[in-house]
């Protein structure tokens, strides 16, 4: 059985190669570092992880509920498991789109950046 959290662990190195060239980025750098670190809870009906960037763009991708949540994604399991294999809601039921719940600005700022890159409406 495929795993959010194992799927959450595939997007580490890539999420970590496209923060590099940012936070390298004098004035760019210090733009997006301000929006870091960063905690996503992804809860579904058969599981919970949680996925975090620090301060130097490390991701990382955590079984639970892990430390105060900056963005909590809460959705049907076997659509979050499609659109986090494909990234592309292609399949997925009108209507039907992930309850986001953002808890502070940072999360408001990375969820507007991440949700074009996931496709989540």
């Amino acid at each position: 059985m495929t795993r959010i959290f194992d799927l959450l662990k595939g997007y580490c190195p890539e999420i970590e190669m496209r923060m590099r060239p940012q936070l390298d980025s004098a004035i760019r750098g210090s733009i997006v570092r301000g929006q870091l670190p960063q905690v996503w809870h992804f809860i579904t009906e058969q599981e919970t992880a949680s996925f975090t960037v620090d301060r130097n763009g490390n991701a990382k991708a955590l079984e639970g509920n892990i430390g105060s949540p900056d963005v909590i994604v809460e959705w049907d399991h076997e659509y979050l498991l499609s659109v986090l294999r494909s990234r592309t809601l292609e399949g997925i039921p009108p209507g039907e789109g992930p309850k986001v719940t953002t808890h502070t600005m940072r999360g408001r700022i990375g969820y507007s950046m991440i949700r074009k890159y996931l496709r989540f409406p």
